[in-house]
Protein backbone atom coordinates (compact mmCIF):
# COMPACT_ATOMS: atom_id res chain seq x y z
CA UNK A 1 0.00 0.00 0.00
CA UNK A 2 1.48 3.65 -1.41
CA UNK A 3 1.31 6.20 1.90
CA UNK A 4 1.54 9.98 2.48
CA UNK A 5 3.47 9.68 5.93
CA UNK A 6 3.26 12.40 8.04
CA UNK A 7 5.88 13.12 10.51
CA UNK A 8 6.18 15.22 14.15
CA UNK A 9 9.91 15.17 15.58
CA UNK A 10 10.69 15.89 18.03
CA UNK A 11 11.66 14.28 22.02
CA UNK A 12 8.52 12.14 21.16
CA UNK A 13 7.85 11.19 17.28
CA UNK A 14 5.10 10.89 16.32
CA UNK A 15 3.78 9.00 12.56
CA UNK A 16 0.52 9.18 10.70
CA UNK A 17 0.37 6.59 7.51
CA UNK A 18 -2.73 8.18 5.48
CA UNK A 19 -3.36 6.37 1.77
CA UNK A 20 -3.47 7.85 -1.59
CA UNK A 21 -7.35 7.95 -0.91
CA UNK A 22 -7.01 9.99 2.00
CA UNK A 23 -7.37 7.37 4.77
CA UNK A 24 -6.08 6.88 7.66
CA UNK A 25 -4.19 3.65 8.03
CA UNK A 26 -2.09 3.65 11.07
CA UNK A 27 -1.29 6.29 13.62
CA UNK A 28 1.68 5.79 16.30
CA UNK A 29 4.44 7.47 18.59
CA UNK A 30 6.98 6.82 20.70
CA UNK A 31 8.70 8.70 23.40
CA UNK A 32 12.41 9.07 22.09
CA UNK A 33 11.55 7.46 18.52
CA UNK A 34 14.51 8.23 16.51
CA UNK A 35 14.83 7.39 12.75
CA UNK A 36 15.64 3.59 12.82
CA UNK A 37 11.90 3.63 14.98
CA UNK A 38 9.97 5.49 12.29
CA UNK A 39 11.57 3.91 9.41
CA UNK A 40 10.67 0.38 10.97
CA UNK A 41 6.82 1.47 11.34
CA UNK A 42 6.66 3.08 8.30
CA UNK A 43 8.00 0.09 6.37
CA UNK A 44 5.74 -2.36 7.94
CA UNK A 45 2.81 -0.08 6.93
CA UNK A 46 3.69 -0.13 3.21
CA UNK A 47 5.35 1.96 0.60
CA UNK A 48 6.20 6.07 1.24
CA UNK A 49 5.46 8.26 -1.35
CA UNK A 50 5.57 11.24 0.14
CA UNK A 51 6.78 12.75 3.59
CA UNK A 52 5.10 15.48 5.59
CA UNK A 53 5.32 18.33 7.98
CA UNK A 54 3.08 20.50 9.79
CA UNK A 55 6.02 22.37 10.21
CA UNK A 56 7.26 25.41 6.89
CA UNK A 57 10.78 24.99 7.70
CA UNK A 58 11.67 20.92 6.89
CA UNK A 59 13.78 19.41 10.25
CA UNK A 60 16.93 17.12 9.91
CA UNK A 61 14.66 14.50 11.32
CA UNK A 62 11.61 14.73 8.07
CA UNK A 63 14.87 15.29 5.52
CA UNK A 64 16.52 11.95 6.50
CA UNK A 65 13.33 10.03 6.83
CA UNK A 66 12.41 11.40 3.07
CA UNK A 67 16.35 10.30 2.28
CA UNK A 68 15.87 7.19 3.34
CA UNK A 69 12.54 7.03 1.07
CA UNK A 70 13.72 9.06 -1.54
CA UNK A 71 10.86 10.74 -1.74
CA UNK A 72 9.86 14.35 -1.44
CA UNK A 73 8.98 16.43 1.56
CA UNK A 74 5.61 18.31 1.80
CA UNK A 75 5.81 21.27 4.03
CA UNK A 76 2.98 24.25 4.48
CA UNK A 77 3.35 27.66 3.18
CA UNK A 78 2.70 28.57 6.70
CA UNK A 79 2.96 26.35 10.21
CA UNK A 80 -0.14 24.57 10.53
CA UNK A 81 -1.56 25.54 13.42
CA UNK A 82 -3.18 24.32 16.39
CA UNK A 83 -6.83 24.60 16.09
CA UNK A 84 -6.38 23.53 12.11
CA UNK A 85 -4.79 20.78 13.46
CA UNK A 86 -7.98 19.93 16.18
CA UNK A 87 -9.77 20.75 13.18
CA UNK A 88 -8.35 18.19 10.69
CA UNK A 89 -7.84 15.52 12.89
CA UNK A 90 -11.95 15.98 14.73
CA UNK A 91 -13.33 12.63 14.36
CA UNK A 92 -10.29 10.50 14.38
CA UNK A 93 -9.40 7.96 16.66
CA UNK A 94 -5.39 9.30 17.01
CA UNK A 95 -4.16 8.86 20.29
CA UNK A 96 -2.07 12.27 21.32
CA UNK A 97 -1.09 15.29 19.84
CA UNK A 98 2.18 13.74 18.29
CA UNK A 99 -0.15 11.62 16.47
CA UNK A 100 -2.59 14.35 15.26
CA UNK A 101 0.01 16.74 14.39
CA UNK A 102 1.82 14.00 12.02
CA UNK A 103 -1.98 13.17 10.58
CA UNK A 104 -2.66 16.92 10.30
CA UNK A 105 0.52 17.52 8.06
CA UNK A 106 -0.30 14.00 6.35
CA UNK A 107 -3.89 15.16 4.99
CA UNK A 108 -2.74 18.68 4.44
CA UNK A 109 -0.52 16.90 1.87
CA UNK A 110 -3.10 14.60 0.62
CA UNK A 111 -5.31 17.39 0.25
CA UNK A 112 -2.83 19.50 -1.93
CA UNK A 113 -2.44 16.29 -3.84
CA UNK A 114 -6.44 15.05 -4.21
CA UNK A 115 -7.41 16.95 -7.27
CA UNK A 116 -4.66 15.15 -9.37
CA UNK A 117 -4.95 11.45 -7.47
CA UNK A 118 -8.58 11.65 -8.32
CA UNK A 119 -7.73 12.95 -11.78
CA UNK A 120 -5.36 9.85 -12.31
CA UNK A 121 -7.52 6.80 -10.76
CA UNK A 122 -10.61 8.22 -13.30
CA UNK A 123 -7.78 7.98 -16.71
CA UNK A 124 -6.15 4.93 -14.94
CA UNK A 125 -9.84 3.15 -15.14
CA UNK A 126 -10.92 4.60 -18.12
CA UNK A 127 -7.83 3.13 -19.89
CA UNK A 128 -8.52 -0.26 -17.69
CA UNK A 129 -5.12 -0.01 -16.04
CA UNK A 130 -4.98 -2.45 -13.63
CA UNK A 131 -2.96 -0.62 -10.44
CA UNK A 132 -4.63 3.08 -10.38
CA UNK A 133 -2.84 3.26 -6.89
CA UNK A 134 1.04 2.46 -8.67
CA UNK A 135 -0.10 5.70 -11.18
CA UNK A 136 -1.59 7.76 -8.14
CA UNK A 137 1.86 7.40 -6.38
CA UNK A 138 3.91 8.10 -9.68
CA UNK A 139 2.03 11.33 -9.47
CA UNK A 140 2.53 12.21 -6.20
CA UNK A 141 6.26 11.81 -6.93
CA UNK A 142 5.83 14.42 -9.49
CA UNK A 143 5.64 12.15 -12.56
CA UNK A 144 2.67 13.39 -15.22
CA UNK A 145 -0.21 10.81 -15.32
CA UNK A 146 0.60 9.96 -18.80
CA UNK A 147 4.03 9.42 -18.15
CA UNK A 148 3.02 7.57 -15.13
CA UNK A 149 0.42 5.18 -17.12
CA UNK A 150 3.08 5.01 -20.18
CA UNK A 151 5.82 3.74 -18.31
CA UNK A 152 8.62 6.85 -19.75
CA UNK A 153 9.09 7.41 -15.80
CA UNK A 154 13.16 8.62 -15.83
CA UNK A 155 15.15 7.87 -12.59
CA UNK A 156 14.08 10.29 -10.59
CA UNK A 157 12.80 10.93 -6.82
Amino acid sequence: MYLIVGVDPGKTVGIACVSLNGRLISSMHMDGGGTEWAISAVQKTGTPVLVSTDKHKKGAFVRKLSAVFNVNVFYPENDISIDEKREIARGTMVKNPHERDAFASAMKAFNEYKGKLVQAESTAKRERYNDPDRIKALVVRKFSIDEALHGRQANRK
